[in-house]
């Protein structure tokens, strides 16, 4: 399945399918990009499940990262935002979907799960950082019920927060990394794979 390469308001994006009536984002980690397993097979998932999909591709110099969370925070939103605002001002969507990895659980945690939508709307964050306490404590004070998935080796894990985020669909897999794979062993990493394939699948039916 190959995407369509454009701009959306300046940002890179790659868009699979158009027009559907829902509309999925996707944002990437920093090392973790679209071509990676969780985000390669989550976007064919979507596409399967009747969303256009666009991909947001961004890079930030490492300066950012020494700059406070909120900073950090407010840098994603801006940049990302402008793909959402004008995609849904030009397409009347009747469902939103974001899924974000790790840096890109920051925008969805901290800006769009604190806002209203006029629509049904459905988030997923994997490998979230937890150990910005910002993002937890938004995550966990937030009124909307979105899919997590964790591997219990992240360093960004901690079953304490974890136990505490009962309003939200959790998914702890044993073992894998930040990367959802587990180190040196290929079939569990496989199976870490479906497993989160087929929780975001159940999580947006």
């Amino acid at each position: 399945m190959k995407g369509k390469k454009l701009k959306i308001n300046h940002v890179s994006c790659t868009m699979f399918e158009a027009v559907n009536s829902k509309i999925c984002f996707i944002l990437s980690g920093t090392g973790y990009t679209y071509d990676k397993p969780i985000l390669y097979y989550a976007t064919q998932l979507m596409v399967e499940k009747g969303y256009d999909v666009i991909q947001i591709h961004y890079s930030f110099e490492k300066d950012l990262f020494a700059q406070s969370d909120e900073m950090i925070s407010q840098t994603i939103y801006e940049l990302v935002n402008q793909v959402v605002i004008t995609q849904l001002r030009e397409v009347s969507y009747k469902e939103i979907a974001f899924i974000g990895k790790s840096l890109g659980t920051i925008p969805i945690v901290n800006h769009y799960m604190q806002q209203d939508f006029h629509m049904p709307v459905k988030f997923m964050s994997l490998t979230p950082v937890l150990s910005i306490n910002r993002l937890y404590m938004n995550l966990k004070q937030s009124k909307y019920h979105s899919l997590v998935i964790i591997g219990s080796s992240d360093p960004h894990y901690d079953p304490e927060k974890i136990t505490s985020l009962a309003n939200h669909q959790i998914v702890v897999m044993p073992d894998a990394n930040h990367s959802l794979e587990v180190e040196k062993d290929v079939m569990k990493s496989l199976q870490v794979l479906k497993q989160s394939i087929e929780a975001i699948g159940l999580f947006v039916s």
